[in-house]
């Protein structure tokens, strides 16, 4: 039987960012305590900006006492990503 995937805001409740990335599905985290790095990796149905993985990023940095965060995120397929150009 497969576990339900737990979200970002049940988690991690003292984190006071807002946006999409509270609604992500953590479907891994990992530690690699001699490189001080941390790896997460998230599943949303939502496009994440990245202002918004910047500040969870350093959230975790500080949460963890982390050098390094590493956030993959999977996109379900029906998710509309906007193009490069304009989110500059």
């Amino acid at each position: 039987m497969q576990e339900e995937l737990k979200v970002i805001k049940d988690v991690f409740k003292d984190y006071k960012g807002n946006g999409e990335i509270l609604n992500c599905k953590i479907k891994a985290i990992n530690i690699f305590k001699k490189a001080n790095k941390l790896n997460i990796e998230l599943q949303s149905i939502n496009f994440i900006s990245i202002n918004e993985i910047m500040d969870f990023e350093e959230y975790l940095k500080d949460r963890f006492l982390i050098e390094t965060v590493e956030t993959i995120i999977f996109y379900e397929k029906e998710t509309q990503i906007p193009s490069i150009s304009s989110t500059w």
